[in-house]
C-alpha cells in the first residue's frame, strides 16, 4: 500500500533530523526588526555571502575569537546618551529654527 503524504512528510522530516544530528547542525531561528534584516542583507550582499546562515556562523565565530576588549565594544548597546549632536549640525538646527522653519518653543 502507498504511504500517504502526512507519512511521507513524518518520513523525510525524520531522516533531515538524522541528517542534521549527524552533521552536528541544529536549527535556530531569530526575530529581528526590518531595519535590521535590511542592515544583514545589505552585509551580505557587500561581503559575497551567499546565506544567512554563513554571515551568521562568520560573525559568531569572530566574535568568540576576538579579544575581550574588541568584543566588549561590539556588544555594547548604543542607548540614546551615545547620540551626540555636533555643533555645526545644532548650529544649522538653530538657524533653520530661527529662519521660521520650525517652531523652536515646543
Amino acid at each position: 500500500m502507498a504511504k500517504s503524504a502526512a507519512q511521507a512528510s513524518k518520513e523525510y522530516r525524520e531522516r533531515q533530523k538524522m541528517k542534521s544530528e549527524a552533521l552536528g547542525v541544529k536549527q535556530i531561528s531569530i526575530d529581528v526588526a526590518t531595519g535590521v534584516e535590511a542592515r544583514l542583507a545589505q552585509l551580505m550582499v557587500d561581503h559575497g555571502f551567499e546565506q544567512f546562515e554563513e554571515l551568521f556562523q562568520t560573525l559568531a565565530l569572530n566574535l568568540s575569537t576576538a579579544s575581550a576588549d574588541l568584543v566588549e565594544s561590539m556588544l555594547k548597546r548604543p542607548d540614546a546618551s551615545s547620540f551626540q549632536i555636533k555643533p555645526k549640525h545644532a548650529r544649522q538646527l538653530r538657524e533653520f529654527a530661527e529662519s521660521g522653519g520650525i517652531d523652536a518653543s515646543q
